[in-house]
C-alpha cells in the first residue's frame, strides 16, 4: 500500500492521508473503549468489518460508470456546460460489476488464490494486533507504532527497489525519527520518575 510500481519514491502522500484518517478514527475508538469497558478489541474489529461490508458490498454488485464525471453532463445542473468538451461529450459507459470481474480473474488465474489467502490472513492478524493495542494502550501508542512501521516500510522500499527521495522527503523522514525518539525519551523519563517516587 505504501509503495508504487512507477519507479518513484511512492508512499509519502499515502502516509499523509493514512495518518489523517488514523487521527479521525483512533480517537473515536479510544472514546468507545473508555465509555464501554467490556467492549473488546475483537468486538470492535468484528463490528467495523461488518459495517465495511454492508457499505461496500452494494458497490461490488452494481455496474459503475467508467468515467463518473460523464454523468454530470446528463443532469440538469449549471455545472455541466463547464466540464469541458472531453467530459461533457462523453457518453455514460458502465463497466461490469467489480464482484464478477474479481471472480473471473480468480477463475482465469488460479495461482492467485494462495497469495490472496495469505494476504487476507496476515492482514487479519495485523488488524487483531491493531485493535488490541488500541484497547490496552490507547490510540497514541498505536499511532507511534503505525508511524514507525510505515516509516520503516518506506525506507525498505527505498533500499530494496532503489527509489530516490528528494531533500524534502529526507527531512520528513528525519522529523519522524526525531519525533519518535523524543516521545520514547519522554516516556522513559516518566517511567524513571514513577520508579523513584514509588519504590517497591
Amino acid at each position: 500500500l505504501l509503495t508504487r510500481n512507477d519507479g518513484s519514491a511512492g508512499g509519502v502522500q499515502d502516509i499523509d492521508s493514512s495518518l489523517f484518517i488514523d487521527g479521525l478514527t483512533n480517537s473515536t475508538q479510544d472514546q468507545i473503549f473508555t465509555t464501554y469497558r467490556n467492549f473488546t478489541g475483537q468486538q470492535m474489529m468484528f463490528v467495523m468489518a461488518i459495517l465495511t461490508q454492508i457499505l461496500l458490498f452494494p458497490f461490488l454488485l452494481l455496474p459503475l460508470p467508467t468515467h463518473p464525471l460523464s454523468i454530470l453532463h446528463h443532469l440538469p445542473i449549471p455545472l455541466a456546460p463547464h466540464l469541458g468538451p472531453r467530459i461533457s461529450g462523453a457518453p455514460i459507459i458502465f463497466s461490469r460489476p467489480a464482484f464478477f470481474e474479481s471472480i473471473q480473474f480468480l477463475l482465469t488465474h488460479p495461482t492467485a488464490f494462495k497469495p490472496l489467502i495469505a494476504f487476507a490472513c496476515l492482514g487479519g492478524l495485523g488488524q487483531l494486533f491493531i485493535f488490541e493495542t488500541i484497547q490496552h494502550f490507547g490510540s497514541l501508542t498505536l499511532v507511534m507504532v503505525t508511524v514507525t512501521r510505515k516509516l520503516f516500510t518506506m525506507l525498505l522500499s527505498v533500499i530494496v527497489f532503489e527509489h530516490v527521495l528528494n531533500k524534502g522527503q529526507w527531512i520528513g523522514v528525519a522529523v519522524v525519527f526525531l519525533g519518535i525518539a523524543v516521545e520514547a525519551g519522554i516516556k522513559r523519563m516518566d517511567v524513571m520518575k514513577r520508579a523513584r517516587r514509588d519504590p517497591k
